[in-house]
C-alpha cells in the first residue's frame, strides 16, 4: 500500500477512536477525547515515520546504513582532503561522487499531475502545461475558511477558559502567543490557495525546433568560502557534463575565501583556496584524456567600477580554457572591511567580472550542488514565448527555482530529523506559490533572467541571508518568479548539529533583520548605519518609481492575472519583441534597454504589480517569512512557561485562582481537526510532523538568532562574525539543558502525582460530551510530555553526533512490513485500555455504584456513604427526622461521646469544623460493620453483595447542613473515601428560596448570637462581636439594614476581585451562602453529577409522604410510611421577626435582582450537568 493510501486510513481510524469514545463512555468522554486525540497523533505521526524509513531502506541506492567504496584521485590527479574537511567535527564515511550515480543517471523524469515525461506532448509553440487538481484546491480552500473561522473560536475560548486560570502573567502571554500563531497560520496556509502542476518541454524538444547555435549563454555560478573542497568536485564535473552546447555554457567558481587577508593589509592565497585551482585543473585534465595540453590557464584582474563596494581592492580571476569544455573561472575577490558575505560575492561577480551584454540568464548553485545533465534544459523552456516566428525571452520571468535535493539523506522520514530536506517548505509551498509567480529564491538551484537582477538593482544588502529578500524584490516588480518541480541538482545537508543550528541562526537572522530593515516601525529603533545599507537608497527610488509607472500606466484592455482569469492571459494579450541577443543589442546597463521596443514584457510586469491578488499573496507570504521566527520563539517561550508553571505550582500561588481547569474542548477540537486536515491534505504526513517539530528543535536558535539580529540593527558599528564559527556552548549545549530540565521537572511533578494517584487525577471528570474539569498538574504533564517528545529529535542527533556519528544514524524506531500497521492501530489499543482503567462492561450504562451495592467498611465501622449536605435553614432538620424514622436501613450515628450534645447526633461536622479530629473520631460514631461488610474489607473491596444480602447492609449517613456552603468540605470528603467507595457516595441537598433562607437564617443566627457580623467591627463594640446573643445593639438590628451591609460588601469584594467568585472568596455564609449553584459547582469537581440530588423545599413541605418515597427511590432504599412526617409541621416564611421588624419591598426587590443571576445559573448547571431533580409529581420551578 502507497504511504497516501496508509495515512488516510490512519486518519479514519483516529475519527472512529473519538466516536468510539463518545459511545461507550459517559462521565469521562472529554479527558478520553483529549487524551485520545493526542495519543492518535502520536501514533500516527510513528507510523507515519516508521513507513518512509521502511521505504527509503528498501531503496539500497538511497540507503546510508551501507556506504559504497569512496572514490579517491590518484596523488596527482585531485584533492584527498581539505584543511576545512580536516576540522570537520565528524568524521564521514560516504562520497558525494558515489551517491551521485542515482541523480545523475539518464532521467525518465515524471511531471506529477500528468505521468512519465515521455507521456506528454507539446504543441507547437508551447513550452509548459499546466493543470490544477480541482477536487485538492476545493478541499484546500474549504480548509482554510474553516480554520480561519474555528481559530477566531478557538482564541475567544482561551481568553475565556485559560487566560484566567493560568495566573495574571501565564494567561496572556500564552493568550498573545497563541494569538500571534493563529495570525502565522492565517497567513501561511493562504499561500495553498490555489495548487498548479506543471510540464515542461525540454530545450530539445521544442516545437518548432530551435537550433543550438541560437540558444542563449548562460553563466553557472558556483559560491564557495572554504567548504571541503572535494564536495565542489561533483558540481564541476555535472557542469562539464551538461547537455547544453559547450560554446554556450561559462562555469564560475566564485572563490570568497581564495584570498586570506594580513594585518597589513596585503592578501594571500588561502591553503583551501590554492586546493580549490589544483582540483579544477586536475578535473579538466582528467576529462581531457590525453589532450591536457590543449588547456589555456591564465589569470587577469577584473575591474570593480560598477559595484565597487562589492570588491574594494578588486578581483583576481584565474580562468582556464579548452575547445571541447565550457570556459571555467576561479573568481577571486579582494574583500574590504566589509564583505556584504555571500550577496557581495554575487554583486561583485555579475556587475563587475561577468558584466557583459551577452550574458543573459546566470545559474546559481551552492558549491555541493551538483546539477543534472538536463538542468538547462528544464529550466530556460520557462523564460521562453514563441513570438514573430523565433523563440525569444518573454520579458515577464525573472527567475526559476527548483527544490533542494541532498544525497545523504535518502528519505523525509526518520533520516531527516531536523527537517533539513524542507519538504513542506521547498516543495508543496513552492507549488503553490507557482500559480501567483511568487515563488520564493532560497539560494541554490536557481535560473535568473539579467533585466531582472538589474531592476532590483543586484542583492539585497544589508541582511545576513540575501536570497529571500533578493527574490521578493524581483516579484514586487512584477517579475515572474516560477517553481519547477524537478531534482535538477544534488547536494549534501549537514550532517553536525552544531553547524546545522548555524545555519538555522543565519536564516533567522537575515529574515529578522530584513524585517527591521523594510518595517516602517523599526526606523525609529536602529541605527543610521543599518538603515542605510549601500544601494538602499537608490534601490528604494528605483522601485518607488517602477511601481510609480505601474500605477499610471492603464492602457484601454488590460492584462489580468486574478485567481479567476487564465493563467497564460498575461502572455496572450501583451506585446513581444525580439530578445536582446538576437536583436544584436548591446546592454552594458539596466537604461540601455528600458525602451518600449527593447523591453516587451513591461506591460505585463506593471499589471502584475497592479493586480491586488497577486499583489496580497506577495505581501502575505513574505511576511510570514518575515515574522514567523520570532513568532515561534516566543510561542515557545510562552509554551514552555505554562509548561513549569502549571507542573511546579500548581494550587500553590496566589496567582492560580484554582488548582483545576475547566475546559469546553468543542472549539480547540474542532480548530485542531481543521489545521491538521489542512496539513495531512498538503502532505507529506512525515514532513508535517518534522515541521511540527520545528517550532520545539530550533526555538534557542531562534531566540539567539532575535538577540544578535537586534543588536545587528541596533548597536552602532556592530560586527557579524564569520557565518561557519563554531558555536556549541551558545547553539548545542543550552537547548539540551532546556530538554533535561523539561524531564527533570515533568519526572518530579509526575513522581508526586504516581505517589498520590488518587487525589492527583481526582477531578479529571467530563461533565458533557465537550466540557471537562482537568487538574493543573496534569495538564501540565501533558505539555512537559509534548516538549519532551518534540524535542527528542534534536536531542538523538545531538547523541549521535557526540558518539561520533552523522547526526541521522542514530535511529529509535524499527521499520518493517507489520510495525507500520501496529502504530496505525494505536488508537485502538488505545480506546481498549481506557475502557479497563476506566470502564467495565457493568459501567456502559453506569459508572457510579448503587448505595446499596455493599456497605462502605471502614477500620471495622460502616462509614457514612449518604450525606445531606445542606442547605442551612433548608428544612434539614425535619429531613433528618424524617429520613430517621421511615428509612429502617439508615444509621445517622447514634453514638455520642463524652461531652457531646445531641446536637452531634444530626449534624459531625467532621469536613468542615473537626476534621483536624480523624477519620477514627469521625467513625466511632457509627455502627460497626455486619459480617458481610467485614469479609468485604479483609477479602474483596467493594465486592457486590448477592440480592438475599442486601436486607442486612446499614448505610450510614451525615445530616451536616454546612457542608454545602463550606469549601473545603466537597475536597475532603474525596479525599478521605478511597476510589472503590467514592462510587457508592451519595449527596443530598435540599434548597429554598434564596431570600427566603437568608431571612430564616437572620432570624435564628441573631438569636443564638452566629449571625455574620463582617463589615460591623466599626459599629459594634468587640465584646458585642463576641457575644452577639447577650449584646443589645445586635439584637436590636433590623434585617435591612444587615442585609443591605450584606449586598454593600459583596459589591466591594466583587469589584475588589472581578475574577473570583463571591463564594468562597467574599464569604461562605449570610448571603453568600445562597449562591447554590457556584456551592454545587464544587462538588461536580469532585463528584460525578449522578451522585447528587437536588430536594425541592416547597415539593418536601408540601407533600412530604411523596417527596421521601421519591428520595427513596433514588437512593435504592426502602421508604416505610407508618406515621406522620415533619414536613407536615413546616411553615410559610413571615417576613417578620419578634422585635416587629419585617423586610421591605425594596430590599426583596434588591435581594430578588442579586440572586436572579445566579439562580439562572443554577437553573443551567442542573440541566447540563444532569443533577438529580426530585419532586412530588413533576419538575417545577425551584422556587
Amino acid at each position: 500500500a502507497d504511504p497516501i493510501s496508509l495515512a488516510s486510513s490512519s486518519v479514519l481510524i483516529q475519527m472512529s477512536t473519538v466516536v468510539l469514545s463518545i459511545l461507550l463512555f459517559n462521565t469521562k468522554v472529554t479527558f478520553l477525547l483529549v487524551v485520545g486525540t493526542v495519543v492518535s497523533v502520536g501514533g500516527f505521526a510513528l507510523f507515519t515515520i516508521a513507513k518512509f524509513k521502511a521505504n527509503a531502506e528498501t531503496q539500497e541506492s538511497a540507503s546510508m546504513l551501507e556506504s559504497d567504496e569512496t572514490v579517491t584521485f590518484a596523488e596527482n590527479e585531485g584533492p584527498t582532503g581539505s584543511t576545512a574537511e580536516k576540522a570537520s567535527l565528524i568524521k564521514k564515511d560516504f562520497d558525494h561522487n558515489d551517491q551521485l550515480k542515482a541523480y545523475t543517471t539518464p532521467l525518465n523524469r515524471e511531471w506529477k499531475g500528468f505521468g512519465m515525461a515521455t507521456d506528454v506532448t507539446f504543441g507547437h509553440g508551447e513550452t509548459i502545461k499546466i493543470r490544477k487538481p480541482q477536487i485538492y484546491n476545493a478541499v484546500i480552500r474549504i480548509g482554510i475558511i474553516a480554520h480561519f473561522l474555528t481559530g477566531i473560536a478557538y482564541l475567544l475560548w482561551i481568553s475565556q477558559n485559560l487566560a484566567s486560570s493560568f495566573g495574571f502573567v501565564i494567561g496572556p502571554m500564552f493568550l498573545a502567543a497563541e494569538f500571534m500563531s493563529y495570525i502565522m497560520r492565517v497567513v501561511c496556509f493562504t499561500q495553498y490557495w490555489t495548487k498548479q502542476y506543471k510540464a515542461v518541454c525540454p530545450l530539445h524538444q521544442l516545437t518548432p525546433a530551435w537550433p543550438e547555435e541560437e540558444w542563449p549563454i548562460v553563466q553557472f555560478c558556483v559560491t564557495h568560502y572554504r567548504e571541503p573542497v572535494n564536495e565542489t568536485h561533483p558540481t564541476l564535473k555535472g557542469l562539464l557534463e551538461m547537455d547544453y552546447p559547450t560554446d554556450k555554457i561559462e562555469i564560475n567558481i566564485l572563490d570568497d575565501g581564495y584570498y586570506s587577508r594580513k594585518p597589513d593589509g596585503s592578501f594571500v592565497p588561502h591553503p583551501v583556496g590554492l586546493e580549490m585551482t589544483m582540483m579544477i585543473r586536475n578535473t579538466l585534465s582528467m576529462f581531457a584524456r590525453g589532450e591536457s595540453g590543449s588547456i589555456t590557464e591564465f589569470t587577469w584582474e577584473a575591474a570593480k567600477d560598477v559595484r565597487p563596494e562589492a570588491a574594494e581592492f578588486g578581483n583576481h580571476v584565474i580562468e582556464f580554457k579548452h575547445p571541447a569544455f565550457p570556459t571555467v573561472r576561479q573568481i577571486c575577490r579582494r574583500k574590504g572591511p566589509v564583505s556584504h558575505f555571500k550577496g557581495g560575492n554575487l554583486n561583485n561577480a555579475i556587475f563587475n567580472v561577468l558584466n557583459d551584454s551577452r550574458y543573459q540568464f546566470y545559474a546559481f548553485l551552492d558549491c555541493d550542488m551538483a546539477p543534472t545533465n538536463d538542468f538547462l534544459q528544464l529550466t530556460v523552456p520557462l523564460f521562453l514565448q514563441y513570438k514573430n516566428k523565433q523563440w525569444q525571452p518573454d520579458y515577464v520571468t525573472g527567475m526559476c527555482q527548483a527544490p533542494q535535493t541532498f544525497s545523504n539523506v535518502g528519505s523525509n522520514g526518520s533520516d531527516d530529523p531536523l527537517a533539513q530536506v524542507q519538504d513542506f517548505y521547498w516543495r508543496r509551498t513552492m507549488m503553490h506559490l507557482d500559480r501567483w509567480g511568487l515563488v520564493h529564491y532560497y539560494g541554490t538551484n536557481v535560473l535568473f533572467f539579467r533585466p531582472a537582477l538589474e531592476d532590483t538593482m543586484g542583492w539585497q544588502y544589508g541582511v545576513l541571508s540575501e536570497d529571500t529578500p533578493t527574490g521578493s524584490n524581483v516579484s514586487s516588480l512584477g517579475w515572474k518568479a516560477v517553481y519547477l518541480d524537478q531534482d535538477i541538482a544534488v547536494g549534501l545537508c549537514k550532517d553536525n548539529v552544531e553547524e546545522t543550528l548555524i545555519q538555522r541562526k543565519r536564516w533567522a537572522m537575515g529574515n529578522m533583520m530584513w524585517w527591521l530593515l523594510t518595517s516602517p516601525f523599526a526606523k525609529c529603533i536602529t541605527t543610521e548605519e543599518f538603515k542605510n545599507p549601500p544601494f538602499w537608497a537608490e534601490q528604494c527610488e528605483q522601485y518607488a518609481k517602477l511601481k510609480a509607472e505601474a500605477k499610471a500606466a492603464r492602457p484601454g484592455v488590460e492584462p489580468t492575472v486574478s485567481e479567476g482569469g487564465d493563467a497564460e492571459s498575461i502572455e496572450a494579450i501583451a506585446g513581444r519583441r525580439a530578445s536582446v541577443i538576437s536583436a544584436g543589442l548591446e546592454v552594458g546597463s539596466p537604461e540601455d534597454h528600458r525602451g518600449d521596443f527593447a523591453d516587451p514584457g513591461k506591460l505585463q510586469r506593471q499589471a502584475r504589480m497592479r493586480d491586488w491578488a497577486i499583489t496580497m499573496m506577495h505581501q502575505w507570504s513574505y511576511m510570514h517569512v518575515m515574522l514567523s521566527n520570532q513568532v515561534a520563539a516566543f510561542w515557545f517561550v510562552a509554551y514552555l512557561a505554562t509548561a513549569f508553571y502549571m507542573m511546579l505550582m500548581a494550587g500553590e500561588s496566589s496567582m492560580f485562582p484554582s488548582d483545576t481547569i475547566s475546559l469546553n474542548v468543542l472549539f480547540p477540537a474542532l480548530h485542531f481537526i481543521t489545521t491538521t486536515t489542512l496539513l495531512y491534505t498538503i502532505g507529506p504526513q512525515s514532513g508535517m510532523w518534522r515541521a511540527c517539530q520545528d517550532r520545539f528543535a530550533f526555538a534557542w536558535v531562534r531566540l539567539v538568532a532575535i538577540y544578535e539580529g537586534f543588536s545587528m540593527a541596533m548597536v552602532k558599528e556592530a560586527k557579524a562574525g564569520p557565518w561557519n564559527v563554531k558555536a556549541a556552548d551558545v547553539l548545542v549545549i543550552p537547548p539540551v539543558v532546556i530538554y533535561f530540565s523539561v524531564i527533570g521537572v515533568w519526572a518530579y511533578s509526575m513522581t508526586l502525582c504516581a505517589m498520590d494517584f488518587d487525589t492527583c487525577t481526582a477531578t479529571i471528570e467530563s461533565t458533557s460530551f465537550f466540557s471537562a474539569n482537568l487538574p493543573i498538574q496534569v495538564v501540565g504533564l501533558f505539555l512537559g510530555m509534548v516538549i519532551i517528545v518534540s524535542m527528542w529529535p534534536m536531542i538523538r542527533s545531538t547523541l549521535s553526533n557526540a558518539m561520533g556519528f552523522p547526526m541521522y544514524k542514530l535511529r529509535m524506531c524499527p521499520a518493517g512490513s507489520t510495525w507500520p500497521y501496529i502504530l496505525a492501530l494505536s488508537p485502538l489499543f488505545m480506546v481498549a485500555t481506557l475502557w479497563v482503567i476506566w470502564g467495565s462492561p457493568d459501567s456502559l450504562v453506569n459508572e457510579i455504584s448503587s448505595l446499596m451495592s455493599s456497605e462502605v467498611c471502614v477500620s471495622g465501622k460502616v462509614a457514612p456513604s449518604l450525606f445531606v449536605v445542606g442547605c442551612e435553614k433548608c428544612a434539614t432538620t425535619s429531613l433528618y427526622s424524617d429520613m430517621n424514622s421511615h428509612f429502617k436501613q439508615l444509621d445517622s450515628g447514634n453514638t455520642l461521646l463524652d461531652g457531646e450534645s445531641e446536637d452531634m447526633l444530626k449534624s459531625k461536622h467532621f469536613f468542615d469544623e473537626h476534621y483536624d479530629l480523624g477519620e477514627s473520631w469521625y467513625l466511632s460514631h457509627y455502627s460497626n460493620c455486619s459480617n458481610e461488610g467485614e469479609l468485604q474489607e479483609d477479602y474483596a473491596i467493594n465486592r457486590r453483595l448477592t440480592d438475599n444480602k442486601k436486607g442486612k447492609i446499614q448505610v450510614a449517613a451525615d445530616f451536616t447542613p454546612t457542608y454545602l456552603e463550606t469549601s473545603e468540605a466537597a475536597k475532603r470528603i474525596h479525599q478521605t473515601y478511597s476510589k472503590d467507595h467514592r462510587e457508592q457516595l451519595r449527596f443530598v441537598t435540599i434548597l429554598r428560596d434564596p431570600v427566603d433562607r437568608l431571612y430564616s437564617y437572620f432570624v435564628s443566627a441573631k438569636a443564638d448570637g452566629t449571625l455574620d457580623l463582617t463589615g460591623y467591627e466599626s459599629e459594634f463594640s468587640a465584646s458585642c462581636l463576641e457575644d452577639a446573643a447577650s449584646c443589645d445593639d445586635v439584637q436590636a438590628l433590623s434585617f435591612d439594614s444587615w442585609a443591605e451591609t450584606q449586598l454593600l460588601r459583596a459589591s466591594t469584594c466583587e469589584t475588589a476581585n472581578p475574577d473570583q467568585d463571591l463564594w468562597p472568596s467574599c464569604g461562605d455564609s449570610g448571603l453568600f451562602a445562597s449562591l447554590y449553584a457556584l456551592q454545587l459547582d464544587e462538588f461536580l469537581n469532585y463528584f460525578s453529577s449522578e451522585q447528587i440530588a437536588i430536594v425541592r423545599y416547597e415539593a418536601y413541605s408540601g407533600d412530604g409522604p411523596q417527596l421521601l418515597k421519591n428520595l427513596a427511590s433514588w437512593l435504592g432504599l426502602t421508604f416505610e410510611r407508618d406515621g406522620m412526617t415533619e414536613s407536615s409541621e413546616l411553615d410559610i416564611t413571615e417576613y417578620s421577626d419578634d422585635d416587629g421588624s419585617s423586610m421591605s419591598n425594596e430590599i426583596r426587590d434588591s435581594l430578588d435582582t442579586f440572586f436572579n443571576p445566579y439562580t439562572s445559573k443554577l437553573y443551567s448547571l442542573i440541566a447540563d450537568e444532569g443533577i438529580t431533580f426530585l419532586d412530588v409529581i413533576e419538575k417545577k420551578d425551584l422556587f
